[in-house]
């Protein structure tokens, strides 16, 4: 038997926006162990809330540290006299901070160690954002190198995957001409060193977007490729069109299996991350008509749809899901939440279909969007004023509801407190979202009970749990408990756990998996 619980649609708990009179755009937010947000991306403004800003014509790194309410804590403007855009940013283990992106500064303000044309620019920040190190990357290709993901590795380093035109400097095995781009992953020391790199693709351009450590200690690589040869196989058109490229890696970057996904148009992968069977979601947008592996496109030819493929374990597909409507519909981030379904968010600028909701006379909102964990829609929201917005990122939060970040042009509708042309935009949803558990007959369920000290964490279930097996992991995704548990409920002792956001998970034997957060606050 299958039982399904539904709740009610997520409403805006508040909102905030990030600034100063000229463009700036937060490509990532996270929220941090003192239940607050980290937000990194870009900004032009010397005034508002931006203060030490490099340069007068040209693009800082921006990092914005905010309390649990949204409400400005600090700030740190990164990089030279040239284009610095920081593209994810996440919580290291010392409560410090890893950004990264790419830099076109050439060894001045901040920058240090350049190669060429643009580098990846890897930023090492103290809890209060002072700088510790920063790293950059590449070679000299005049296009250069562009790092679009981040992460800390169970070792203490870090994992960084963008994309390289370049053939020399750090970089070796580029597939290709100077002007094609491979993926290129590169592997990190905890204090920045290079340990090792691998350049991925084929003759034509592959540019990965996203990267997760997976929980054999190997790395999932995605984002898109034109390549019909080289590591790629199963190419689904011409090299003039675009197909998600799905690769995992062992621990020293060895490829162990790879898989192209789409049809006869451009589809492109955002966003990746292992999934709690094991296998992997991944979001984008996809061009393709129904031919491929598409099923379900809405729109006509020359719009795109959120594309939201589940892989297994091995790379097989198992299930995919478009959404959208008439117009562009692309998805930027993907969450798995804690009912075992997905929230995704990114921007769009339809009216009809599976999107409701959209502000009058917009031309983009940012839209947030809930599956369930087979890709069924449970519930979507258009948010924004009567400019534009767009959503680059997106997080269920220690108290089940999701926070998001992207920018905004607009000052009214949902969004108020514009510094100038586009600010950050930071927004946080409540817990009320619609969510689904799905069980059959050993259905079972998650009660957390914190102690007065905080040392002890009881965790009750609801329904047979013989044989299952009780996890905890850190925000960091590392396992930090694990045991069978026996009867309905398991104390926990944490009194040496760090203060910070944990994940409570719990597997049956039947493969069903339930999970909750919760935070340890000392």
């Amino acid at each position: 038997m299958l039982l399904v619980h539904l709740s009610a649609q997520s409403t805006l708990e508040w909102q905030h926006c990030l600034g100063g009179s000229q463009n700036e755009q937060a490509n990532c937010v996270e929220q941090t162990q003192d239940g607050g947000y980290i937000l990194a991306g870009w900004s032009l403004s010397t005034d508002g809330d931006i203060t030490g800003h490099h340069g007068t014509a040209a693009t800082d790194y921006w990092v914005v540290k905010t309390s649990d309410t949204g409400s400005l804590l600090w700030e740190k403007s990164l990089g030279g006299n040239w284009e610095d855009q920081a593209t994810a940013v996440r919580q290291t283990a010392d409560n410090g901070f890893i950004v990264a992106g790419f830099t076109a500064s050439a060894n001045n303000g901040d920058v240090t160690g350049f190669h060429g044309g643009y580098d990846y620019w890897v930023v090492k920040l103290s809890s209060t954002g002072n700088l510790e190190w920063q790293k950059c990357l590449g070679g000299t290709s005049t296009y250069g190198d562009k790092a679009y993901d981040i992460k800390q590795t169970t070792d203490g380093g870090y994992v960084v995957a963008g994309s390289t035109m370049s053939t020399d400097g750090d970089v070796t095995g580029h597939h290709g001409t100077l002007n094609n781009d491979d993926y290129w992953v590169v592997k990190l020391s905890p204090a920045g060193d290079l340990e090792w790199q691998k350049a991925l693709g084929g003759s034509d351009d592959d540019v990965a977007r996203s990267v997760d450590q997976t929980a054999d200690g190997g790395f999932i690589v995605a984002g898109n490729s034109e390549s019909l040869d080289g590591d790629v196989t199963g190419h689904h058109s011409t090299a003039s069109n675009t197909d998600y490229w799905v690769v995992k890696l062992s621990s020293f970057g060895t490829i162990e299996w790879e898989r192209s996904l789409g049809g006869t148009g451009n589809d492109n992968a955002n966003c990746v991350q292992q999934t709690t069977d094991g296998g992997y979601i991944v979001a984008g947008e996809s061009f393709s008509m129904n031919d491929g592996d598409v099923t379900g496109h809405h729109g006509s030819l020359g719009n795109y749809d959120f594309w939201v493929t589940k892989l297994s374990a091995s790379g097989a597909l198992e299930w995919q899901k478009c959404l959208g409507g008439n117009g562009g519909d692309l998805a930027r981030s993907v969450d798995q939440t804690d009912d075992g379904g997905y929230v995704l968010t990114g921007q769009s600028n339809s009216s009809n279909g599976d999107v409701t909701g959209s502000t009058p006379g917009n031309f983009l909102d940012l839209w947030a969007v809930k599956i369930s964990s087979t890709g069924a829609l449970q519930s979507q929201k258009t948010w924004g004023g009567t400019d534009s917005e767009s959503g680059s990122s997106v997080q269920q939060t220690a108290d089940g509801g999701y926070i998001m970040a992207g920018g905004t042009s607009s000052n009214d509708v949902a969004v108020s407190g514009n510094n100038g042309t586009w600010d950050y935009w930071l927004i946080k949803l409540s817990a009320d979202a619609t969510s689904v558990m799905e069980t059959g007959a050993h259905e079972f369920d998650i009660t957390l009970t914190l102690s007065s000290e905080a040392d002890q964490l009881l965790v009750r279930t609801e329904g047979p749990s013989a044989n299952a097996q009780l996890m905890l992991f850190d925000a960091l995704g590392s396992t930090v408990f694990s045991t069978n548990m026996v009867g309905s409920q398991h104390t926990v002792s944490i009194g040496s756990f760090n203060p910070g956001v944990y994940l409570v998970s719990l597997s049956g034997v039947n493969g069903v998996y339930h999970s909750r957060r919760f935070v340890k606050p000392w």
